[in-house]
C-alpha cells in the first residue's frame, strides 16, 4: 500500500520541478530581452573608461606604463605577437620594443538597462549601446556626445 501512495507524490514533485524550471527560463529570457542585457567591450575605443581586450606595456626608455589593443590576427583570434611588441612610446615618441607586463586581458563587461530610454532622455556623455546600421547583428558601445 505505501508504494502506491508514494508514486503519485513522486510524479507530482517532478511535474512541479519541471513547471518551475520552465517558468524560470521564460522569466530569464523575458528579463534579458526587455529589461537588462550584458555586453562585452570588444575594443579600446572608450579607454580608459571602458577597456576592450588589451595588453599592458611598459617602455624600456621612459618606464611609462600604458595599455593598448593588440592586433588579433593570430590563430583563433589571438594576438599575432604575444611576446614582443614594437610600438611608439606615448611619452617620448620613440619606437621601442616592449613586452606585456601581463597576458592579454579580456574586455570589460557592462549591464545595460533597456527600459531606461522610456523613462528619461539620454544625457550627454552617457554610454549607449546601439545596432550597427549596416550589420544589425553587431552592437556598438559608444559615449553619447551630440544631442538633437
Amino acid at each position: 500500500m505505501p508504494e502506491t501512495e508514494q508514486a503519485p507524490h513522486h510524479r507530482s514533485s517532478i511535474k512541479e520541478t519541471v513547471t518551475q524550471l520552465i517558468i524560470a527560463f521564460v522569466m530569464a529570457f523575458v528579463f534579458r530581452g526587455f529589461v537588462i542585457e550584458a555586453f562585452l567591450i570588444p575594443t579600446g575605443s572608450m579607454a580608459p573608461t571602458l577597456m576592450g581586450a588589451h595588453v599592458n606595456l611598459t617602455s624600456d626608455v621612459s618606464g611609462y606604463n600604458w595599455s593598448m589593443t593588440p592586433w588579433l590576427d593570430g590563430p583563433g583570434g589571438t594576438p599575432a605577437n604575444q611576446g614582443l611588441f614594437r610600438v611608439e612610446d606615448p611619452m617620448t615618441g620613440v619606437e621601442v620594443n616592449s613586452r606585456p607586463r601581463e597576458p592579454l586581458m579580456g574586455g570589460d563587461r557592462i549591464f545595460v538597462l533597456k527600459y531606461l530610454p522610456y523613462l528619461y532622455d539620454p544625457a550627454r556623455f552617457d554610454c549607449v549601446v546601439f545596432k550597427n546600421p549596416t550589420n544589425p547583428d553587431e552592437n556598438y558601445i559608444k559615449r553619447l556626445i551630440g544631442l538633437p
